[in-house]
């Protein structure tokens, strides 16, 4: 399966990730700064740094209005069905492990959630307004959409994540979470099934 190479590097992600709030970091400046490394093992202690791979559909349109022609391509998350629009042109691609399990959103339900926001795209464009034309759509493929995952204790010891997108390097907000914990609950069952 292809997955998109992460542009945003381990050690940026832990740096962004890792540090805490002001007297967090006021704290730590007194007591000696952590060093960044977090382990990658599964079995190893909190915190923990580790790319997640989200299932995702990416659809393809090439898009018409008078003499110009626009390509777009539109990624839905096969979980909870954000939609996203990319610059895909320049993406590296990478292999990984096949991920499993079941899918709340069907790829025909994929195609019509990104046709949707094609259209949407387009007429809020100048110079697009009137007429747009939808002219070639690829079927959904399913890849990989990496997400920086850094897991931590809390003050409760109950278990955590802060989300960093691997691509732009945004801060992964409610959606990125609800996304992972839905691949990871899909795939912790798709284990249990195969047993």
């Amino acid at each position: 399966m292809r997955g998109l190479a992460p542009r945003v590097a381990r050690d940026v992600a832990w740096q962004r990730l890792s540090r805490g709030g002001f007297w967090l970091r006021v704290l730590r400046g007194i007591g000696g700064r952590a060093t960044p490394g977090a382990s990658t093992s599964p079995a190893s202690p909190l915190p923990r740094l580790e790319t997640a791979w989200l299932p995702t559909y990416r659809v393809a349109f090439t898009a018409e209005h008078a003499a110009q022609t626009l390509s777009l391509d539109i990624l839905v998350n096969v979980h909870a069905g954000h939609v996203v629009l990319a610059d895909l042109e320049r993406a590296e691609w990478t292999e990984i492990a096949e991920i499993g399990g079941e899918f709340a959103f069907l790829p025909e339900q994929a195609s019509a959630l990104a046709r949707a926001a094609v259209l949407k795209n387009l007429l809020s464009r100048r110079g697009w307004g009137k007429h747009p034309r939808i002219v070639a759509a690829r079927p959904p493929e399913l890849i990989g959409y990496p997400v920086w995952a850094y897991y931590f204790a809390t003050r409760t010891g109950m278990l955590d994540a802060k989300l960093l997108d691997a691509m732009s390097g945004a801060a992964g907000g409610p959606q990125f979470k609800t996304s992972l914990l839905a691949t990871l609950a899909a795939r912790q069952q798709y284990r249990q099934s195969g047993d």
